[in-house]
């Protein structure tokens, strides 16, 4: 229930992931902990892991960590999100749950979310409702990627990957 947060333009994503969870650590007074992640939760842990490797003492990913790697690209509903007004105006749009389940849908993948228990459709939907949600992730989307892919340092390059220091548990299913 975090208020707006709008990633001015022309910010680095990943500079803005890393702060932020430099602040939530700091909030809590964490000095070195475990991280799980799952989709962007994933990539942003594997921006800490990459940045700061001090403060993790392992990671596990669930699943694809959404567009961390280069052969990875944004889908047509990201790049159109990505799209200053546009994105902010289609991510406001109130609708039905059904509705919502269909657009994550188009945004994410037509079968992202078959197997997932119904209450976490019922999350999305209803933070995807709130007013702080359409400024906040269509700045996001505007950070990550432009309408033609995603933007220079978003995904992790595979030397990058290579240095990763932090032991690493990648549980990721065969058609993720």
């Amino acid at each position: 229930l975090s208020g707006v947060d709008v990633i001015p333009s022309g910010a680095d994503a990943r500079a803005h992931a890393i702060d932020v969870l430099d602040e939530v650590l700091a909030f809590f007074q964490v000095e070195v902990t475990d991280a799980i992640g799952h989709s962007l939760g994933g990539q942003f842990a594997l921006y800490l892991a990459l940045e700061h490797p001090e403060r993790l003492r392992r990671l596990v990913l669930l699943g694809a960590p959404a567009g961390a790697f280069s052969q990875a690209g944004p889908t047509l509903g990201m790049r159109v999100a990505s799209i200053p007004g546009i994105g902010t105006a289609l991510l406001g749009l109130s609708t039905s749950q059904r509705a919502h389940e269909r657009a994550t849908g188009r945004l994410i993948g037509t079968d992202a979310l078959v197997g997932y228990p119904a209450e976490i459709t019922e999350i999305g939907y209803l933070a995807s409702q709130r007013p702080e949600f359409a400024p906040s992730v269509a700045s996001l989307f505007r950070a990550m990627m432009t309408p033609l892919g995603a933007r220079a340092g978003t995904a992790l390059t595979a030397q990058e990957l290579a240095h990763l220091e932090v032991p690493t548990l990648f549980v990721w299913g065969v058609d993720d």
